[in-house]
């Protein structure tokens, strides 16, 4: 079926609609979207596709849907499940999960997955997987120039996408081209077309660890974007209980818990000096205790907890952190943004290459562990790009710029690209650590790459305003894991 109709009935304009995408056989994630959904009291469920691929439990996820979602449209993962779409086109990884998906659901759930069309048409607005322009091709939509071809294809004021992984908004006005906005509740505007991505419910790529959907309210023609919080550590347990990889899962790296030791594995509850043996024959002593009272209990107690208190001081110093090493590269003056112009970057991966263990012009290295300084400025297919190896996902390495001096409130857009080795584990992001003359606020923004682009390279870009008090900022790359990490096309420029 390649489409298929879905009516606005008169009685339904007041109707709240929930837009979900990308379940990715996540059951932890897509049960706790249902209970969100469940609690607003939404009138319909809609997903945009590929409810399997990527996750543990196909079959489980798959009955739940078929049960409480209204209306479909096929995702790729679907569609090769069901041999509509050649595996082929998939990764070795991926084609690995595939292979196993299909043996974990029966000739029911198959035919399930192959009745889905590849579009809905609605009153008020379309739904499809990939794009418009060529449905069946499962086209991404991540810039607005691919936007364009979708708002060409339909004339539909809202349509909604998936696929991507990634929550966000295009709008395009008659005649113009189309922009892209960061995912935020609005209201439609007469004028304007919208296509709209909720992002993913089991597999988010926005740097985030939780889920993602939105709902549409058909009688104020407004978009509400929903993140829920997900049993992220059942979903790992799970993973390795089926023994399939979890590289396609992106979002396990942003796990908060992911670069901590269990507290339990620190701390020794038992007390300090208390031998236990004698509990017994105390409690079949002839003491008596009437109404919880013990003659002099009070102090007793107060001496107890005077005890613990004690006790768990000890337990838990530490010894003194060693010194964090800081190697300054060749600085150049203070940056004085003002007198840059703007569409002009002011940071930038030095051009010439530069070996581990050497200054990088322009940068420091800031790291509280390994010997040797792991940076290094590599060039590959004419590009220049730093390549950072890490040790340590308990320990930080930092590349900083120039201290960059700025106005209030002035607006810069942060870009660049990085992509991580495939033994990577831990995180890495980007961090803008800000001064107002006496005080540092550090990492008040964090952007972790998570847009993908081809070549397997992650894409960070976020338009940031300086807080009122600031008089210069910071631009860090940020690694706490093991693996080596690449960076190229970094920039941050003044906007008009």
């Amino acid at each position: 079926m390649v489409s298929a109709t879905f009516p606005l009935l008169k009685r339904e304009i007041k109707m709240q609609i929930a837009i979900v995408s990308d379940i990715h056989s996540n059951l932890q994630a897509w049960n706790a979207v249902l209970l969100d959904i469940r609690s607003l009291k939404v009138d319909r469920i809609i997903c945009l596709g590929d409810i399997v691929g990527y996750g543990p439990n196909p079959a489980e996820v798959l009955a739940s849907v078929h049960e409480n979602v209204d209306h479909f449209v096929m995702g790729n993962h679907d569609a090769v499940i069901c041999g509509k779409l050649d595996e082929n086109l998939f990764n070795d990884e991926a084609c690995s999960i595939i292979k196993w998906t299909r043996s974990k659901l029966n000739s029911k759930a198959v035919r399930f997955l192959g009745s889905m069309p590849l579009q809905i048409h609605a009153a008020e607005f379309r739904c499809t997987h990939g794009d418009y322009s060529d449905p069946a091709a499962f086209n991404y939509l991540f810039e607005p120039a691919e936007a364009l071809d979708s708002f060409r294809a339909t004339d539909a004021n809202l349509m909604f996408v998936g696929h991507t992984h990634l929550p966000a908004i295009y709008a395009q006005t008659e005649g113009a081209f189309p922009a892209l906005l960061e995912a935020q509740d609005f209201v439609m505007e007469e004028g304007f077309r919208y296509i709209v991505n909720p992002g993913s419910v089991g597999s988010p790529r926005d740097g985030d660890f939780k889920s993602t959907y939105c709902i549409f309210n058909v009688a104020t023609k407004s978009i509400y974007f929903r993140h829920v919080v997900f049993d992220i550590t059942a979903f790992r347990q799970a993973i390795d209980k089926a023994g399939i990889s979890t590289t396609p899962s992106y979002f396990l790296k942003s796990d908060p818990l992911s670069d901590r030791t269990p507290i339990r594995e620190k701390l020794d509850f038992s007390p300090a000096g208390v031998d236990t043996s004698n509990f017994k024959a105390l409690a079949d002593s002839s003491i008596t205790l009437k109404q919880g009272r013990w003659p002099g209990s009070k102090y007793l107690l107060a001496a107890g907890f005077a005890g613990l208190i004690l006790t768990s001081s000890i337990m838990i110093t530490k010894p003194d952190k060693k010194p964090v090493k800081c190697i300054d590269g060749t600085l150049t003056k203070q940056i004085d943004s003002t007198r840059t112009p703007a569409g002009i970057s002011l940071v930038s991966v030095p051009q010439n290459p530069v070996t581990e263990g050497s200054k990088i012009p322009g940068w420091r290295i800031i790291q509280d562990h390994q010997q040797t300084p792991c940076i290094s400025v590599i060039n590959s297919n004419n590009a220049a790009m730093f390549k950072i190896n890490s040790d340590n996902t308990d320990k930080e390495l930092r590349l900083t710029s120039p201290l960059i001096a700025v106005k209030p409130e002035v607006r810069f857009c942060m870009d660049g690209l990085m992509q991580k080795s495939p033994e990577f584990s831990g995180s890495a992001y980007f961090s803008i650590s800000a001064y107002n003359g006496k005080t540092w606020q550090k990492d008040c923004i964090i952007k972790q790459p998570a847009q993908l682009r081809k070549g397997g390279w992650l894409a960070a870009k976020q338009t940031i305003t300086i807080p009122k008090d600031c008089t210069a900022f910071e631009f860090s790359i940020v690694c706490k894991g093991k693996g080596a990490i690449f960076i190229k096309d970094l920039s941050i420029e003044r906007k008009q």
